[in-house]
């Protein structure tokens, strides 16, 4: 299965998606609304006008795709620090395949990589995907009636999925992946090493030069250190198929201030592993340390993490010219900092 991002500019694939839309929404939801409200809703949510204007306004459109076909597709966006899903829709055929347990998985993993940690959804009162919604583990969390024009209610349950078994510390965390992580401890001294002294791996980071493996230790030692008053751990070691692939966190620098980092080993690059143990922490620290503000800095020359800390939300404060210096050369670096 695949998802394929719609783009406003893209008038083709526009009309693919508005075509494909009424079809589904059309069959499926003229029985339980009536045909009259129904029409109405979908020239003014499913009309191609509409779609364009929804992505220009920060909602995300995935096609669906499977051998190449387009089988259904969903949209969503960030709402009041959680991730709202507009759009949850398959063709006929293809409901009962197992396919939204696969839309389910790619909606958690980009919710997390935006770090959020819960989904809402508006769901119609008479609508028999309420179970299916239950099944996926949402659950009821309020009841919501909006007036949309013409006389028409939106008469709906308003669903709530809480991500807590995705984020870091769960044991249970990135089962469907292969991606967990646990709090830091000292049996993770070898595989931590193996990152702090790989100078390519360095080079996207603020280490100064490889540690040595005493350095290794000294440096597990202070990251030990720093975790030892806080009531939940915020510096994690991640797993790849049980094997160690990096470390993100939060460690402490005054009362209610973090900072933030993730590091990857360089055979794990390209998996999104990066932007998940990002989103992770984030969402992690917004339920166990809420009202705190996070700080991160970054070399410019990494444009992959300063797009990942852009997405989570963090705003840049100063760019710092000659910030950082490594083997006599010096970088640029930017500082970032989000309230959470």
């Amino acid at each position: 299965m695949e998802f394929i991002p719609v783009l406003s500019k893209d008038a083709e694939q526009i009309q693919a998606l508005s075509r494909l839309a009424v079809r589904i929404v059309r069959d499926y939801f003229t029985p339980i609304i009536g045909e009259t409200q129904n029409e109405y809703m979908i020239e003014k949510f499913q009309s191609p006008s509409s779609i364009s204007r929804q992505i220009e306004e920060g909602a995300n459109y995935y096609f669906v795709r499977k051998d190449n076909r387009n089988i259904g597709f969903l949209a969503f966006y960030p709402r009041d620090g959680r991730m709202y899903l507009s759009k949850f829709y398959l063709d006929k055929a293809e409901r009962g395949k197992g396919h939204a347990s696969g839309m389910m998985d790619f909606l958690v993993d980009e919710t997390l990589k935006c770090g959020y940690s819960s989904i809402l959804l508006n769901v119609n009162r008479n609508n028999p995907a309420i179970a299916a919604y239950e099944h996926m583990g949402f659950r009821k969390a309020g009841e919501e009636k909006t007036h949309i024009g013409r006389g028409f209610i939106m008469d709906d349950y308003v669903m709530q999925f809480d991500l807590n078994q995705e984020r870091p510390g769960r044991p249970d965390s990135g089962r469907k992946t292969g991606l967990r992580c646990e709090p830091i401890a000292a049996e993770h001294l070898g595989g931590l090493t193996a990152l702090w002294t790989d100078e390519a791996l360095i080079r996207y980071t603020n280490i100064k030069a490889p540690c040595s493996p005493k350095e290794g230790e000294q440096r597990l030692a202070v990251f030990l250190d720093n975790q030892k008053d806080l009531t939940c751990p915020t510096i994690f070691t991640l797993f790849y198929a049980d094997e160690i692939c990096g470390m993100a966190g939060c460690p402490l620098i005054r009362k209610n201030e973090f900072g933030f980092f993730y590091q990857i080993n360089r055979c794990f690059w390209n998996k999104g592993i990066g932007g998940k143990s990002a989103g992770w922490m984030i969402a992690y620290m917004r339920a166990n340390y809420p009202g705190s503000t996070i700080y991160g800095d970054v070399v410019t020359e990494n444009t992959a993490s300063v797009k990942i800390l852009e997405k989570l939300g963090f705003k840049s404060s100063v760019v710092r010219e000659n910030g950082f210096e490594r083997g006599g050369k010096t970088w640029d670096v930017e500082d970032f900092y989000l309230k959470i």
